[in-house]
C-alpha cells in the first residue's frame, strides 16, 4: 500500500454562529495494486485516530510512529504550519499502514 500526500484545501462552515468556521482539509491518496482512492481528513480526525490506535495498541506501540503535531489556534491556517502539518500526518499515516494489526479500514473510519 502507497500513502501520498497530495495537498490540502481551505473549507469554511458555518456553525453556531453567524460567522464561519475556516479549518483546512488534507487530501491523502491510498494506492493498493492498481486501485487508488482519495479521502479528506482534517486535524481533529488525526488526533481522533491517533487517540483510537493509542487505546488499542497501548502506549508502548504510539511512542514508535511519527508524532502528529501539536494543536495551534491562532496559526492554524498559516501556508508554513500547513506544510509542516502535511508532511507530518504524511509521516504518520506510512508508518500506521504498515504496522501489523493497523489496518486502513482504522485510518478511513476516523
Amino acid at each position: 500500500m502507497q500513502v501520498l500526500m497530495k495537498g490540502h484545501e481551505q473549507r469554511s462552515e458555518h456553525l453556531c454562529s453567524v460567522f464561519p468556521v475556516d479549518y483546512t482539509c488534507y487530501i491523502i491518496q491510498f494506492t493498493v495494486g492498481q486501485q487508488k482512492w482519495e479521502v479528506r481528513k482534517r486535524y481533529s480526525e488525526f488526533v481522533k485516530l491517533y487517540n483510537l490506535l493509542e487505546s488499542k495498541f497501548g502506549f508502548e506501540t504510539i511512542e514508535k510512529l511519527p508524532e502528529i503535531p501539536p494543536k495551534k489556534f491562532l496559526l492554524a491556517l498559516s501556508p508554513s504550519l500547513i506544510k509542516e502539518r502535511q508532511n507530518a500526518f504524511a509521516d504518520f499515516l506510512k508508518e500506521v499502514v504498515k504496522n501489523p494489526g493497523m489496518n486502513l479500514e482504522m485510518v478511513l473510519q476516523n
